[in-house]
Parts: C-alpha cells; sequence; structure tokens
C-alpha cells in the first residue's frame, strides 16, 4: 500500500501506493452496494411512519431523493407523540446520514473525473459540479482509504437503523438482536445507547439471517 519515505520541511513524508483502476472501480462499486443498502435501511423506517406511525398526514408522497428521505425521517420522527423519545437518537441517525451522503456523492459522482488510464495515483483528485447552484467546478482529494471508511460508515449506519427499529418500532424482538449479536466475531463495534447491551452489534461477514431478511440487500454486502 505505501511506496516510499521523502523529507519535506524536515517532515517525513508516506507516499500511498499508486491504485489499478479494476481496485479503484471496485471500491466505488462496492460503496455504491453499501449506500443502498443504508438508504433501504432509510426507506423500511420512513415506511413505516407513513403507513403505520401516521406520518401520512405529514406529506400526500413519499420523498425519493435520499436527501429527502432523511429530513422527512427527522420530521416524522419529531411529529408522533408517541416517538418523542426517540428524537435525539434520529437526530443522531439523520446527521449520520447527512455526513456519509456528502462522502458518498464525492465518492461517487467525483469519478466522472477517473476517466482514462489503468493506474491511478493517491490521492485520487476528484472533482464535480458545485452544489447547489452548479456554476463552477470543485476539486476533492481522497485516499482509497476515505472510500473504504466512507463504505464501512454505509454498514454500520444501516445496522444503527435496525438497532432504532428494534428499539423504537418493535421490528425485530430482543432474542433476535441478542442471536446477531452472538453469531457475529468482534470484528467491528456498533454500540446502541446503555444500558442496552444486548444491542451490541458486530458487523461481520456473519451477519444474522434474520436482519438479512429484513434487509436483503445486506446480502450483497457482507457476501
Amino acid at each position: 500500500m505505501y511506496r516510499w519515505f521523502c523529507r519535506y520541511h524536515g517532515w517525513l513524508i508516506l507516499s500511498l501506493d499508486p491504485i489499478q483502476r479494476e481496485d479503484f472501480e471496485r471500491a466505488i462499486g462496492k460503496l455504491a452496494i453499501n449506500w443502498a443498502a443504508a438508504e433501504h435501511g432509510f426507506d423500511h423506517c420512513i415506511s413505516i411512519l407513513f403507513y403505520e406511525k401516521g406520518a401520512s398526514s405529514l406529506v400526500t408522497t413519499l420523498p425519493l431523493n435520499a436527501r429527502a428521505k432523511i429530513r422527512f425521517f427527522q420530521k416524522a420522527i419529531k411529529a408522533i407523540p408517541e416517538l418523542a423519545g426517540a428524537v435525539p437518537r434520529a437526530e443522531e441517525l439523520a446527521n449520520a446520514a447527512f455526513r456519509i451522503l456528502d462522502d458518498r456523492n464525492w465518492c461517487i459522482h467525483g469519478t466522472a473525473s477517473m476517466i482514462g488510464g489503468t493506474l491511478f495515483e493517491q490521492p485520487f483528485n476528484l472533482s464535480r459540479f458545485e452544489r447547489p447552484a452548479m456554476e463552477s467546478i470543485e476539486h476533492k482529494e481522497v485516499t482509497m482509504g476515505f472510500i473504504h471508511v466512507t463504505s464501512e460508515s454505509c454498514a454500520k449506519l444501516t445496522l444503527a437503523l435496525a438497532v432504532f427499529m428494534f428499539r423504537k418500532f418493535g421490528l425485530f424482538t430482543e432474542n433476535e438482536v441478542e442471536e446477531c449479536a452472538s453469531r457475529c466475531p468482534r470484528r467491528y463495534h456498533l454500540l446502541a445507547p446503555r444500558p442496552c447491551l444486548y444491542l451490541r452489534f458486530q458487523i461481520s461477514a456473519g451477519l444474522s439471517a434474520r436482519i438479512i431478511g429484513h434487509f436483503p440487500i445486506l446480502s450483497q454486502v457482507y457476501n
């Protein structure tokens, strides 16, 4: 991954290895799938809010744009009295989703500039039309590490939404969550607020089939 060291103004600078086009495209593809899983989680949430919790009084049609989905999720949770206790956690999830979405958008849409060549130097110089005016081009330098972290954040968000639905919507039983936690190796940790220690999820390829059953796209993410 790392190629060589050099000195610049007394600092030791680490240079990253160039990346093959296939590896870059594979990482971008995995990120796209992981975000799709997270957005599927929001789809599941807003579907329950709209059809079962009374949020249909807020809008006539459900949003299709990712950012609009997150905003509706926030608005609906705040508007439903029985979910008042869920507002702080919903805001945390929404704010995390907005941050991840921005990073995801840079990685996905910024790759329009990555045309030609079979070997990409790191960091990659991504470019896109600046938002929302679309009058000029903006740039961002990212590495493969940034892409992988963003992809992993998407996966964690998906599980956080599953935990949220378990705790606030009663979508999963406690036994199902405990079984999921017990089967997953200790690779990554996603901690729900204490004292609900049984809500500790480990993100891995061995994710419980029960959770995958509610989020079919996860079978693509973790296999």
